[in-house]
């Protein structure tokens, strides 16, 4: 599983959001990053540098990512913008296509993180590093059910499973690492403990199964909603889904510190980063490395909402021309809107409400990676290496492992610049190309990377779409 990773970089995060250098390279890895850029991807390599001086300080580093195999572009402009009528097979055959089984799930996600100070001093020995980071990742997971509701309506007798759910999480962190190089510097390992302080979580989970037998819906169900922070105390609290304003008067991002880091602790929690590297030879190198291992246990505004009911039956509307008139001041839409809120109200608005405390797990994975850089060539570096997340929490949107490989030249003398060209596959979308630049002065760099997906089925299934930047690192 191990291949060939490049050199130095800016790589910075988890298994999806990574630093500048990392996303131009479609990936990075635990050889990849050095120095400022390895305190959270490798701590072992914290002691590691191409550049001059042994102190460094990262100022402004962030990535914002898009991704998933619920992100199949390709798939919706065939079948659902071209303006044709989609009947009942060409439904089934879209949605076998898409999903595949009944209980398959798709996932897509958003995430952004924000490093403002990373910090770094190293000797020929060991070396250290404290950083500031904010982090936000939301996530949506459906199976086949919802869309084939919407595509094939109520006409066909069937039953099938319609699950789904959704999760949004704030989070800042403070790291600490340090790193010790044994067997003659060949082995270095490393530690990076860190606190995360936890502004906002929202999670709401759908575990149901519908039946329609001669026009008749049945929907049972079971569903779990919890929050914490802001969104419960200004969102959640608030939320009805049966009225008509969800969320009653007013505008609720007013009032929210949504997704502020400053909008107050509501959970607190540990994690760790642990690495090793190992020198091969002396323009080989291997690496191991688990990042987040921890969770957040969140105690403040939480709330925890469960259904009271667990079925919902719908034959039909019974069309009252008397109550039209006479209630409804002869408006058809009023009516009509009437009776499907007192349906659904008569179902799904019998809920409870619990404060209680909860936990969830940080975004736990695995990274195996290699460096080379050819002696001959000093400005080429060739990358490559896999990623393999641990668990199901909001920032992993798959447990299927991914496989990087990329490369980076260097131009210049005293000032150069790193042109960098990367692939991905695997981890759960499609292929996936990276490419990125910066600029390094003797004392001064930057850096810039995207990651972008041309056709999202094309070795395999679902869109990657990233951005990030390293705006300033100073070395002395």
């Amino acid at each position: 599983m191990l291949a060939l990773l490049a050199e130095p970089g800016a790589a910075r995060a988890q298994f999806n959001t990574r630093g500048a250098s990392s996303t131009s390279t479609a990936g990075g890895g635990p050889a990849y990053v050095q120095s400022v850029e390895a305190l959270f991807l490798n701590p072992a390599n914290l002691g590691l540098s191409r550049h001059s001086g042994n102190v460094a300080v990262s100022l402004g580093n962030g990535t914002i990512y898009s991704g998933g195999d619920l992100l199949q572009f390709d798939f919706y402009n065939e079948h659902l913008t071209d303006g044709g009528l989609v009947t009942d097979s060409l439904a089934q055959e879209a949605l076998d296509e898409m999903f595949g089984g009944a209980d398959v799930m798709r996932s897509g996600g958003a995430q952004a993180d924000l490093a403002p100070l990373v910090a770094t001093y190293h000797t020929p020995r060991w070396g250290l590093g404290v950083g500031l980071r904010t982090r936000a990742y939301s996530r949506l997971d459906m199976n086949r059910g919802v869309l084939s509701l919407a595509l094939r309506g109520i006409n066909e007798n069937r039953s099938m499973p319609v699950d789904g759910g959704v999760q949004i999480i704030v989070t800042t962190e403070v790291s600490v690492g340090g790193s010790y190089r044994l067997m003659d510097g060949r082995l270095a390992v490393g530690v990076a403990p860190k606190l995360v302080l936890g502004t906002d979580y929202t999670e709401a989970m759908l575990d149901s199964r519908v039946r329609i037998e001669d026009g008749v819906l049945t929907h049972r169900y079971d569903y779990v909603a919890k929050a914490a922070g802001s969104l419960s105390r200004d969102l959640i609290s608030r939320l009805n889904l049966i009225d008509r304003n969800p969320f009653g008067s007013g505008n609720p991002l007013k009032t929210a510190g949504f997704g502020s880091p400053f909008a107050g602790v509501s959970g607190i929690g540990f994690g760790l980063g642990l690495g090793a590297t190992y020198t091969l030879t002396p323009d080989v190198r291997v690496a191991a490395s688990f990042t987040d291992i921890g969770s957040i246990s969140w105690s403040g505004d939480t709330e925890v909402v469960t259904s009271n009911d667990s079925a919902f039956v719908f034959d039909g509307f019974e069309l009252d021309r008397s109550r039209i008139v006479n209630e409804f001041d002869g408006s058809s839409v009023d009516y009509f809107e009437h009776v499907a809120d007192s349906l659904a109200t008569n179902s799904y608005g019998d809920v409870r409400r619990e404060e209680r405390s909860f936990s969830t797990p940080l975004p736990a994975a695995l990274h195996l990676g290699a460096s080379w850089q050819p002696t001959g060539a000093p400005g080429l570096t060739v990358n490559g290496g896999a990623s393999l997340t641990l668990n199901n929490a909001t920032a992993n949107l798959t447990r299927m492992p991914s496989l990087h490989t990329g490369a980076e030249y260097v131009l210049g003398g005293r000032w150069t610049v790193p042109l960098r060209v990367g692939l991905r596959v695997a981890g759960g979308g499609a292929f996936t190309l990276g490419f990125g630049t910066g600029l390094y002065a003797p004392h001064v760099n930057l850096n810039t990377g995207f990651s972008i997906t041309p056709k999202s089925t094309f070795l395999g299934r679902g869109g990657r779409y990233a951005f990030a930047f390293s705006a300033l690192t100073i070395r002395f």
